[in-house]
């Protein structure tokens, strides 16, 4: 084949490729989740909080209790649709609560995950599970004691439906709450 052959190809695929419409989103009820599927219980807890989580109360159960809530100090930490990964855009946000709770030893802090209204009820608070543990997690690698992080998923049962795609971003989240 001729050099120039290549290029006109290239080119067609590239034009033909820039002409495709974008794929439809996905419909709530085609998720993993849907009508007539099995609840989130094959879901091992092993997986997402390591060995011994079988049938123990993860959560303690005083920890929002044990003082007063700090709202919005921090900027919440935004993820891409049905993702949990902490991207490199909001990893210094992350590394100034670190800070924060290095000077502040006293200070707790509680990540709450959040969803957009898209998929069902029980895989939006899985999802907003493994993003509050990820922001945990985050947190710990950069030396917090994992005793005073704590983690509570909020899934979409605050979000909107139906609402603008820049609107779902903002749902996509996790809030950052001091516990003193």
């Amino acid at each position: 084949m001729s050099r120039t052959f290549r290029l006109v190809a290239l080119a067609a695929v590239s034009v033909i490729l820039a002409g495709c419409p974008e794929p439809p989103r996905p419909n709530p009820s085609d998720t993993a989740f849907g009508p007539g599927s099995q609840s989130a219980d094959w879901i091992d807890p092993t997986l997402i909080y390591g060995s011994g989580a079988e049938g123990l109360n993860m959560r303690d159960a005083d920890f929002a209790g044990e003082g007063q809530r700090v709202e919005n100090l921090f900027p919440n930490i935004y993820f891409e649709t049905d993702t949990a990964f902490v991207s490199a855009g909001e990893r210094p946000k992350l590394a100034e609560v670190a800070e924060h709770l290095k000077q502040y030893p006293q200070d707790k802090l509680l990540v709450e995950g959040f969803c957009d209204w898209r998929g069902t009820r029980e895989y939006n608070l899985a999802l907003g599970d493994r993003r509050a543990i990820s922001v945990k997690q985050y947190l710990q690698d950069l030396g917090i004691d994992p005793n005073r992080l704590n983690t509570l998923s909020h899934g979409d049962l605050e979000a909107d439906e139906n609402v603008p795609a820049d609107r779902m971003k903002e749902d996509r989240r996790a809030s950052l709450v001091i516990i003193r």
